[in-house]
């Protein structure tokens, strides 16, 4: 499944090369470290986005949702057009990122930034049934807290096609944030969240599919 990508170049966006350096953090330095995973904020929402290292290369990683939005043109023709945001960086520098390029079997996308980005999280493999897995999302617990980073964990209650099933629901805001596993590796990134009978459940898609 890998190699599935559609790209769109969009003129008037410029966007600078970043050098690639892996990061090593623990999970307890992920849950703290400021601007990673990276916020999102502007006219489509709130969401995150996660500086991972894909094959030797820096890659911002999203959902497709969060990137991109289904239009219709002027030829009445459907037409995927990328959302652009407001992104802050890990020493609290903004700038702008939109959608440079999806997966188009799963929900997961490239963003094009011109934040200067110099760290990335390592990818790992899907976790087993029973880990313990990691992610930073908004805090909305009260007034005082909204939009801060918030630390959230959960049991892996089962992994298919390369999407992970999570005990926990991710609250809104969180799709496109990093989950790490216990050695601070990035294995998935939050999509959405899953009625199933008088529950739910939270769901990433597994970044083995990049490359």
């Amino acid at each position: 499944m890998k190699g599935i990508w559609l790209v769109l170049l969009v003129a008037g966006c410029a966007v600078k090369a970043a050098p690639v350096t892996p990061i090593a953090a623990t999970v307890a330095e992920t849950a703290t470290a400021a601007g990673l995973p990276l916020a999102l904020l502007g006219l489509p929402g709130a969401a995150h986005a996660c500086p991972l290292l894909v094959d030797g290369v820096g890659h911002v990683v999203t959902a497709s949702h969060v990137a991109w939005r289904l239009t219709t043109d002027g030829m009445g023709q459907e037409v995927w057009i990328p959302n652009i945001y407001l992104i802050e960086g890990a020493a609290g520098q903004i700038g702008l990122a939109m959608g440079e390029a999806h997966h188009l079997a799963t929900d997961l996308s490239y963003l094009q930034t011109d934040l200067e980005l110099t760290e990335w999280y390592a990818r790992g493999n899907l976790p087993a049934v029973g880990d313990v897995v990691t992610w930073v999302e908004y805090d909305f617990s009260k007034p005082e807290r909204a939009y801060q980073p918030k630390a959230r964990s959960s049991k892996v209650l089962g992994t298919r096609l390369s999407h992970i099933f999570l005990k926990e629901v991710p609250e809104s805001g969180a799709s496109g944030t990093c989950v790490f596993n216990a050695a601070g590796e990035v294995v998935g990134i939050i999509a959405w969240r899953q009625r199933v009978g008088m529950d739910e459940i939270g769901v990433a898609v597994g970044v083995s599919v990049l490359e």
